[in-house]
């Protein structure tokens, strides 16, 4: 089956993915909701972890995105494209987004260039990987690979929304309030204080 006019986006459920979602959304209306290679559907990169799986699911109804249910936990990034890649191709969709970006959690106006080359390096790869696989027609996006935290703030600041909805909204954990402060400096860098975000309760385990 060729690839057709579908997106589907990586997601992790964090804000570069909920920009990614959004994005894929208003430029891709389905014509036929039935059908994820009319419109967009989401994969979920960490299946595992029940607070980005249950973000992943109220993504999808936001942005009436169909949703993989059973993708693999994949914990390399080579292993998870090749996956993604597959799955897309079966599905008839013509485009994988990977919203991967090399800001830096420390400083919200730079980079890792190394880090940002090297997604796109591994993106193009995966995509000539696929080619050989399974024929031509795939093609993997990295549009964020050499944005900063600032950046993506801003584009998420464009669309006329401050994170709410992402799966480290609830701060009940170490590494969710680490995350939080990362992309509270970022919005801080852009002059928007977003405090603590209000989404919905988050009750996963």
């Amino acid at each position: 089956m060729p690839p057709a006019n579908g997106v589907m986006v990586l997601t992790q459920s964090d804000l570069p993915s909920l920009v990614a979602t959004a994005h894929a959304a208003e430029n891709r209306l389905p014509r036929n909701t039935s059908d994820p290679s009319d419109g967009v559907r989401l994969w979920p990169v960490s299946p595992g972890d029940t607070r980005r799986a249950a973000c992943a699911r109220r993504h999808a109804a936001l942005f009436g995105a169909s949703l993989v249910e059973a993708s693999p936990d994949c914990s390399r990034e080579t292993d998870l494209l090749l996956a993604a890649g597959r799955s897309a191709h079966e599905a008839g969709i013509g485009r994988l987004i990977w919203p991967a970006h090399a800001g830096v959690a420390l400083n919200p106006e730079s980079v890792d260039l190394d880090r940002a080359s090297e997604i796109i390096a591994r993106a193009l790869l995966i995509e000539r990987l696929l080619e050989l696989d399974i024929g031509g027609g795939l093609t993997i996006e990295t549009p964020f690979a050499d944005l900063s935290d600032r950046q993506i703030a801003d584009l998420s600041l464009d669309l006329g929304f401050v994170p709410g909805d992402v799966w480290w909204a609830a701060r009940s954990t170490d590494e969710q309030v680490r995350e939080a402060e990362r992309w509270t400096s970022a919005f801080d860098a852009a002059g928007v204080r977003i405090g603590a975000p209000a989404g919905p309760a988050d009750t996963a385990g």
